[in-house]
């Protein structure tokens, strides 16, 4: 009589048990963070942090994510105590993918199963530019130009400028709303050298929606990178 009434404890726990929802694990977190960046024309990373002092790392077991309401596969986060430095041991939640191209709102959410953080951002379009006819190679006058499609949304900032192989940047231009159509001078050099000119630019992205978070950062950069040869 006694086994049959443990082994019926033991189907009810067990049942129990099955029916429960996911452990809470979000809403034990402190100061969560999500920050999305693009960069370079590269894939979107998104991180969730939060404060390890009073949240150890790691404790996000449930963790799901979307973009646009669409699954992405996304890491929960771990503790790395071989890592090299003390600030990678922790590996925070967060996933990395290659989003389409357009302009619209777009919204990314973590969520375990009871509770939700969402951000929702203006655009993660980048536009596209390339060189115009550029020359073989770069002399003081010389007039670069740059054609393409700046985003819907506009950009806050961006510049050309000129790294010589081994040596520091140069800025050769710069501005804040890019236009379609982009020129700058190649200043005056005192010795020959290679290296690359790049056009860079950030998007003029915004924040329309942070919920249940600290806070929420966004940063999209687009880059087109020009081999040069530059002499006096």
């Amino acid at each position: 009589m006694t086994s049959m009434r443990t082994l019926l404890v033991a189907a009810v726990l067990l049942l129990t048990t099955a029916c429960e929802p996911p452990t809470p694990s979000l809403a034990r977190l402190t100061s969560p963070v999500i920050t999305a960046q693009r960069r370079l024309g590269g894939p979107l990373q998104v991180i969730l942090t939060y404060d390890t002092d009073r949240t150890p790392c790691g404790t996000v077991p449930n963790l799901v994510a979307a973009l646009d309401g669409n699954p992405v596969n996304a890491s929960s986060g771990a503790w790395v105590p071989e890592a090299m430095n003390a600030s990678d041991r922790c590996q925070f939640p967060g996933f990395l993918i290659t989003p389409e191209v357009r302009s619209s709102e777009r919204v990314i959410t973590f969520g375990d199963g009871a509770t939700s953080f969402v951000m929702a951002i203006n655009t993660l379009n980048l536009g596209s530019v390339v060189p115009d006819s550029p020359p073989a190679t770069f002399r003081p006058g010389n007039v670069l130009r740059w054609l393409g499609s700046p985003p819907n949304e506009g950009t806050a900032t961006w510049k050309v400028a000129y790294t010589p192989t081994g040596g520091a940047e140069t800025t050769w231009g710069e501005g804040t709303a890019m236009p379609g159509s982009l020129m700058v001078t190649v200043p005056a050099v005192t010795a020959a050298s290679s290296g690359i000119v790049a056009l860079s630019w950030v998007v003029n992205t915004k924040v329309s929606r942070c919920e249940g978070l600290e806070a929420c950062s966004v940063v999209v950069q687009g880059n087109a990178p020009l081999n040069a040869v530059v002499v006096p």
